[in-house]
């Protein structure tokens, strides 16, 4: 689809929002399939010769449509996007457990090298630095 025709698609008829009954509705024309997988121009050959008010509503249908599968895509990716950071998420809190611990364990060996130190040198010295 050229931009062109998607720039006229969308700035054609922008308006009331008084064909929620047209939901639901296929015209005898065009199926909804075709309707979508349409490009502008085949539509208005296809429409060629038929009232404006029918044009207008095919054309209205055609927009809903697509929006409609525009929203679901954008609710996949941002589905997928979700799995995919909370996935990383458990990665990286898995990563800081591991950390925390290890950190734990070099403190207490620390402190325990600490004490050594302290015991040969028969002073608590070792235990303030």
């Amino acid at each position: 689809m050229s931009v062109d025709s998607r720039h006229s698609e969308t700035n054609s008829s922008r308006g009331d929002d008084d064909n929620d009954d047209l939901i639901g509705e296929e015209s005898e024309l065009v199926s909804d399939k075709e309707l979508v997988d349409l490009t502008i121009p085949e539509l208005n050959r296809r429409l060629r010769g038929q009232p404006k008010e029918e044009i207008k509503r095919i054309k209205q249908r055609r927009r809903t449509l697509k929006n409609r599968g525009y929203a679901a895509s954008c609710r996949n990716r941002r589905l997928e996007q979700k799995d995919s950071l909370e996935t990383v998420k458990d990665k990286l809190l898995a990563e800081l457990r591991s950390v925390k611990d290890e950190s734990r364990c070099l403190e207490s060996e620390v402190m325990n090298l600490r004490l050594q130190i302290a015991a040969k040198s028969g002073s608590t010295a070792g235990l303030n630095a």
